[in-house]
């Protein structure tokens, strides 16, 4: 991906360029649920037990 980052530029592609957006915006919603997810059940696995004694 390093070698191709000029290729991503608005004046070599604008395919790529265009498209930027809508990849950033599905990663976001894709990761960020399961993201706040997971975090919400590590906080509780590790208050759980704190808690318990």
């Amino acid at each position: 991906m390093v070698g191709s980052i000029s290729a991503m530029s608005p004046a070599d592609d604008g395919s790529w360029w265009t498209a930027w957006p809508t990849v950033i915006v599905a990663v976001v919603l894709v990761l960020l649920p399961g993201w706040l997810l997971a975090r919400a059940w590590g906080v509780r696995g590790v208050a759980a037990p704190a808690a318990a004694p």
